[in-house]
């Protein structure tokens, strides 16, 4: 039985090294618009730069929600 565990943790090491979860797809998406909003900031178009920051935050809540368990 000890064998067959350790067989299973090793297919779920796998599946995690190749199937992303949707915070990792959140986190990976929110990383795209740093770079987005950089050039925006560099290039002078603050209007741009705070929407994107706007949309930024709010991707970090969704991501924080995925990290705090439930408390109902």
């Amino acid at each position: 039985m000890v064998a067959r565990k350790k067989e299973y943790d090793m297919f779920g090491l796998l599946k995690s090294l190749v199937v992303s979860t949707p915070q990792q797809k959140l986190i990976k998406a929110r990383d795209k618009q740093y770079e987005v909003a950089l050039k925006f900031q560099r290039s002078g178009n603050l209007r741009e730069y705070a929407r994107i920051i706007n949309e930024i935050s709010a991707m970090d809540q969704q991501i924080a929600a995925y990290d705090s368990p439930d408390k109902v």
